[in-house]
């Protein structure tokens, strides 16, 4: 997602990144469906924090998901998201 924001710092990862990974794909497997699980990165662990199906509001898709997206949904003549 372009938001169109300058990149951050990179920053070394949460020391509960394994276990925000565990929670995000037992979550996304019985979902069945794409769905974006927020945590937070705590000094007790990870949080959870909100499932979003439309991240952003389907708004400021990147050209890539964009062109992913027409050909999933028909191809590069399918109506644009």
């Amino acid at each position: 997602m372009d938001v169109g924001l300058p990149e951050a710092e990179v920053r070394d990862p949460p020391a509960c990144l394994a276990e925000i990974l565990r929670h995000a794909a037992v979550l996304g497997t019985r979902l069945g469906t794409y769905v974006r699980i927020d945590f937070f990165a705590t000094d007790r662990g990870c949080v959870f924090n909100e499932f979003s199906s439309m991240p952003g509001g389907g708004r400021d898709y990147t050209p890539v998901l964009r062109r992913a997206l027409r050909r999933a949904l028909g191809g590069e003549g399918a109506r644009r998201p």
